[in-house]
């Protein structure tokens, strides 16, 4: 689903049966990729930007997105935890305190996806 407003344009990417990921871009860098409902489109994001918890905090229109700890490593100096998304996506972040097995969340703010044209 594409949603343009006056100056920007939120996308709602379906990631998996549970899963949903939203973006904001704006209307210039939406018309130049051309960027339609079907468009096949690459979602990218830095690590340092995936918040992970056992129970993620909701913020304005903001991504939550539910999995389970697949690995855990360097607990010692601050950890990274791997989760695993309902359709087999994995996200990875440091400095959690979760352990393999749990389920947690991911928030990612909207601004911090990039969308590129898949081709």
């Amino acid at each position: 689903r594409i949603s343009r407003g006056a100056a920007q344009v939120r996308v709602h990417l379906k990631i998996d049966e549970e899963n949903s990921l939203k973006a904001t871009l704006t209307q210039e860098s939406a018309q130049l990729m051309g960027l339609d409902v079907g468009t096949k489109v690459l979602a990218l994001t830095k690590a340092t930007a995936v918040e992970i918890a056992q129970q993620a905090v909701q913020q304005d229109y903001g991504n939550i997105l539910r999995g389970t700890v697949v690995r855990t490593s360097r607990a010692d100096r601050g950890g990274e935890v791997t989760l695993r998304l309902a359709g087999g996506m994995s996200l990875s972040r440091p400095r959690h305190g979760l352990r393999v097995g749990d389920t947690a969340e991911a928030y990612i703010s909207p601004q911090s996806v990039v969308i590129g044209l898949f081709t």
